[in-house]
């Protein structure tokens, strides 16, 4: 067997292997409950504003249920991998209650199906992401293929941002080729909103190239459709949502600004989280224009995110997985970015936690469970583990600007809006996704693909010399 199908089918057997037994209850009994409520027809906004709602009038605080805040068409992603379980094991839940802080009930021995199937969208995002990644360097294949981090977000945590990743690397593989596929694959890396901040990088980029622009916003625009629907069948709920909840939350996660978690004051926490946003929209500001024409695709993209990464207020442990293809295909930057978050992920939640469906299963287990909770709570309230955190989140922060640094240094005299030398050979070399667009490329590509490769490179035989 040739080595590309090798990795993949490896990267798979990995993933399956794992996904039954483990989870993060809240993220992904947030995806079995929307998938539930959408093959009902309810209104998933409507039921996550409604308990908003009902949260804010108990405790008289500004605070939100955290249930589905995504995009609208992510869970069609996972609804057919449910309505497959359906048909094995019923209607009847499998899952009760997982939302934070409450501990789900689990239903055996149907629960490991369960989450095999609704992981089954998060392997196959994984598998074409090593497909790609294997058509031009099988080391770098192997170690998205195989990094724990990325297979802890994907199948131990149960956390979909290879989802964003697939289509955020899609979206840049063809964007010399076809702007409105270019722009269908942006606007499905929104799944998780982060990404918005790319969309001035693309709008830059393609000013005065009027066609391509509008080629682009068109593809784009078609995504948003399910958000315009919803925005007309329950305005209040969608804004409340994925605009008012997403822009008012408490700044955190692995970056220099999780130490206000020490500060007990849920309005002086609110009011100071408004601060990064003020600074990423002038970094942005400052970086966009004077950058995002000049540097090649690939490096301004990945500038801007770790821009985003820098400044935004709230980074969650599992963000990077979206770019981490991208910065394996980026000379000048470090993938061993990925050690931070992952330690993080430890910090702040107990590896038992993501064990419950096996935990479950024994009433020893569980009796072990409630031991090690008891114990891991009186270390979170006596703030043991909060200096590590920050620790962590400033390591993070400066790896990240270190690798910004780098990107910036490399670019100074790039050519403008050509793409670069690795992304014209990576489009050359993987075959699924170039292979729908057939058009040539055209003579600048060519000339700085002859002149990037080393004499060694020149001496073998091309695509186009064959």
């Amino acid at each position: 067997m040739e080595e590309r199908p090798r990795i993949v089918l490896l990267a798979v057997a990995v993933r399956v292997a794992i996904a039954p037994f483990f989870m993060h209850a809240g993220d992904l009994y947030t995806i079995y409950e929307s998938s539930i409520m959408l093959l009902n027809g309810a209104n998933i906004y409507n039921f996550v504003y409604a308990k908003t709602l009902q949260l804010q009038n108990v405790t008289g605080l500004p605070v939100f249920f955290e249930g589905y805040a995504y995009h609208p068409l992510l869970v069609f992603f996972f609804v057919p991998f449910y309505w497959l379980f359906t048909l094995i094991a019923g209607p009847n839940p499998v899952m009760i209650d997982g939302h934070y802080p409450s501990v789900p009930l689990l239903v055996y021995p149907w629960t490991p199906v369960m989450l095999l199937l609704l992981k089954v969208p998060i392997i196959l995002a994984d598998a074409f992401i090593v497909y790609l990644l294997a058509g031009t360097d099988a080391r770098k294949a192997k170690i998205y293929a195989f990094c724990p981090y990325v297979i802890f977000i994907s199948v131990v945590w149960g956390m979909f941002d290879a989802l964003v990743a697939v289509f955020l690397l899609a979206s840049y593989l063809i964007s010399s080729r076809n702007n409105l596929l270019s722009g269908i694959l942006y606007g499905l890396s929104l799944m998780k909103l982060y990404t918005v901040v790319l969309l001035p990088l693309y709008v830059v980029r393609l000013l005065g190239r009027w066609r391509a622009l509008l080629e682009f916003l068109g593809g784009f625009a078609l995504t948003l459709l399910p958000v315009v629907y919803f925005l007309i069948a329950s305005p209040n709920s969608i804004w409340n949502v994925l605009v008012t909840f997403q822009g008012t939350r408490i700044m955190g996660g692995v970056n220099m600004y999780n130490f206000i978690w020490i500060v007990q004051d849920l309005p002086f926490d609110l009011l100071v989280s408004m601060i990064p946003n003020i600074l990423l929209i002038v970094a942005l500001l400052f970086l966009i224009p004077r950058f995002g024409r000049k540097a090649p695709l690939l490096e301004s993209t990945l500038a801007i995110m770790f821009v985003y990464f820098l400044f935004g207020k709230v980074i969650n442990e599992q963000f990077l997985v979206s770019i981490f293809p991208l910065i394996l295909l980026c000379r000048e930057c470090d993938h061993r970015l990925w050690v931070a978050p992952f330690v993080f992920i430890f910090l702040r939640s107990p590896f038992y936690y993501f064990a419950l469906p096996i935990l479950w299963t024994s009433p020893i287990f569980y009796s072990y469970y409630v031991q090690a909770d008891f114990v891991w709570r009186q270390l979170q309230a006596a703030g043991y583990l909060m200096i590590p955190m920050y620790a962590v989140g400033v390591a993070f922060s400066l790896a990240i600007f270190w690798n910004l640094l780098r990107i910036l240094e490399s670019t100074r005299a790039a050519v403008p809006l050509v793409p670069s030398a690795a992304a014209v050979r990576f489009r050359l070399m993987t075959g699924g996704l170039t292979r729908l667009i057939r058009s040539p490329l055209s003579s600048r590509e060519l000339s700085r693909v002859r002149l990037a490769f080393s004499s060694g490179s020149r001496r073998r035989s091309m695509p186009w010399q064959r």
